[in-house]
Order: C-alpha cells, then structure tokens, then sequence
C-alpha cells in the first residue's frame, strides 16, 4: 500500500512541475553555424522567432524571422496608428508574471553580430536552444524593445552564487523604438545561445529582476565568470 502511495505522489508531482510540450522547430537556416567559445561578456540581441498563440511546429528562419514575429505585437509612437497605451493597461518586463523554459532538447541557429572592444565585430551563425517565455498574467506584458528580448544568461560560480556573463545590449538611438508586448497565455520564442568552453556549471536565464527560466547544464570559460 505504501508503494502505491508513493507512485501516485510521482505521478501527481509530475503532472503539476513538468513544462508544458513546447513547439517543435523546424529549422530553415541552411548556414553553417558553430557553438560561441567566449572570455568575456558579451551583448546578444535575442530576436523574437515567434510570438502568438501556442503552435505544434515553427519554422526557424532568417529572413524577415523578427519582423514576421512582431507582427501585431508592438506599438511605435513614431507610426500614425499608434495608439497609446493607458495607464495600468500593461506591464513590464519587471512586473508581469512570464514562465522561462530553455528546451535543451532541441538545437537551432541563428545569425549575430559580435562586439569586440579591441578588433572589429564580426557576424557569424551559432548554435542555440529555443526559449519559450509564457504570458501568465491577466495583462498584455511588454516583452522587448526594438526588436529584441532583454534576456541575461546567469552562471553559478565554484560559491554556488549567480552570476551575469552577458550584458544588456544598448541602442545607440532610443528614438520611436517599437515596444513589443503579448497577450495572456501568448507564448513568444526566441533564442538562448550554446557557449563551449572549459568550466561545466549550472546556467540559467533571467528577464529582469524576478523572471528565472529552469535550470540547466552548461559549458563556458571561467573568465566569463571571473
């Protein structure tokens, strides 16, 4: 009887905690791409891939991918039809109630420029996991700016304390940017890069100050942590 028990308290604790299926990604990039090996923190414009209701396959493209995906989903005081949003009608990326999940089952690629203090940036493709971010709230949440996710990848240093190894991409102008945003129960889909290096350790993403994804097991190099 004690056996049973312990079963159905598995099973029960399975269906509550398991992440919901997550769209399967059909890649369409045809490039070549290689995993980031990288000594310091760097800057990602994590574009959107998708926004909208959940799906069973997307498409992973590279052309028009973010344009594609915002469709709908920003608001720009620069366009003619802008309507202004109304106070308490939304919330930010601080305050809305947005699930992280990094789908480590599934690689993609994608294309990004790399900025280099002291040599010239590059552009390359890499390698990456889906990110799938949930609206759980009752409101619309802004979930980007221009046309990128402020997502930061934190590691776990030798302490166990979390640490940033990227850091925020800025616009050099912030002149009529689109302000993204999705609805309740709307999924968005963008991209968590996949670093190589010389130190194995707990990686996590987070989306401002109280947004944590699951976590997972990753490579980087020390210095991106030191």
């Amino acid at each position: 009887m004690k056996i049973r028990l312990q079963i159905l308290f598995f099973l029960i604790s399975s269906l509550l905690y398991s992440q919901p299926p997550t769209p399967k990604l059909i890649e369409g990039i045809k490039n070549k791409a290689v995993f980031y090996n990288s000594s310091v923190k760097n800057s990602w414009e994590r574009e959107p891939i998708y926004i909208g209701s959940i799906q069973k396959e997307i498409i992973n493209k590279f052309e028009n991918n973010r344009l594609l995906a915002i469709e709908n989903h920003y608001e720009n005081e620069c366009n003619k039809g802008y309507i202004k949003r109304e106070k308490n009608s939304f919330k930010n990326t601080f305050e809305g109630k947005v699930d992280i999940f990094v789908d480590t089952s599934q690689n993609i690629k994608f294309s990004k420029v790399v900025y280099h203090e002291k040599s010239s940036n590059t552009f390359d493709f890499f390698y990456a996991n889906p990110v799938v971010l949930t609206n759980n709230d009752s409101q619309d949440v802004q979930i980007g700016y221009g046309y990128y996710i402020p997502l930061i990848m934190q590691a776990q240093n030798e302490k166990g304390e979390w640490t940033d190894i990227e850091r925020y991409y800025t616009l050099d102008c912030g002149t009529c940017l689109n302000m993204i945003y999705f609805k309740p129960n709307e999924i968005t889909i963008t991209t968590s890069v996949i670093y190589d290096g010389n130190y194995e350790t707990k990686l996590r993403l987070r989306l401002g100050e109280n947004n944590f994804s699951n976590i997972f097991t990753g490579k980087i190099n020390r210095s991106q942590i030191e």
